[in-house]
């Protein structure tokens, strides 16, 4: 799930991207993974920076967008602007539930830890598996209720940067969509007790709208 949301986030970022600019770059890690960390971003960009002593420092050259973090084991969403100056915290042990932010662009990429790790909690894909055959109805109410908790987390960051604020409720959007869409092979219970693909059920509905 969170390499399919990292990869959907980066695919969306291509609507957003300007011109190179640079910034400023840094962390520190608890029980790094390996001696190095890589970014990866829009256009193929990657980069590679050496760990000393389990923290690093750079300067990118970047577009404004959305990025992904990795300590080579998990990954984690970044969003660089220009004039960011941000530095990283982690520990690997509980990599999503550890990270934190300071400096110029951390309100923005606080946001994006804390809807990753509601992301990896409310695993929709899993908890759609569990409990098999349900009402349409609740199938949908499920999706609604997820699509809340995360607008929520959003609103009670109450960003000041609107335009980035206006995309990630884009992508919540979308993402839902995405999510839907991939579910419609999902097995589902008509108020009649059948047994249906989620295709079929909402096939046979829009033929009686017609």
């Amino acid at each position: 799930m969170r390499i399919i949301l990292v990869a959907f986030t980066l695919m969306l970022s291509t609507l957003f991207i300007g011109q190179n600019q640079v910034v400023k770059f840094s962390g520190c890690i608890e029980n790094p993974n390996h001696p190095e960390v890589k970014i990866y971003g829009p256009n193929r960009y990657k980069k590679v920076i050496k760990l000393s002593e389990g923290c690093f420092s750079d300067t990118l050259m970047v577009v404004k967008g959305s990025y992904s973090f990795s300590d080579g084991n998990e990954s984690t969403a970044l969003y660089f602007a220009p004039g960011y100056d941000m530095k990283i915290s982690l520990n690997t042990e509980q990599f999503d539930e550890t990270i934190k932010y300071e400096g110029i662009g951390a309100e923005n990429n606080t946001y994006l830890a804390k809807i990753y790790l509601y992301n990896e909690q409310k695993n929709l894909n899993t908890l759609y598996s569990k409990k098999g055959p349900m009402n349409p109805d609740k199938f949908l109410k499920l999706q609604l209720k997820y699509d809340d908790g995360a607008l929520e987390i959003l609103e009670e960051m109450n960003l000041s940067d609107k335009e980035f604020e206006n995309n990630q409720k884009e992508i919540i959007r979308l993402s839902s969509l995405n999510l839907i869409l991939n579910q419609l092979n999902v097995d589902v219970l008509t108020e009649k007790g059948e047994k249906l693909k989620l295709t079929k059920y909402l096939l046979a509905e829009f033929n009686e709208l017609n």
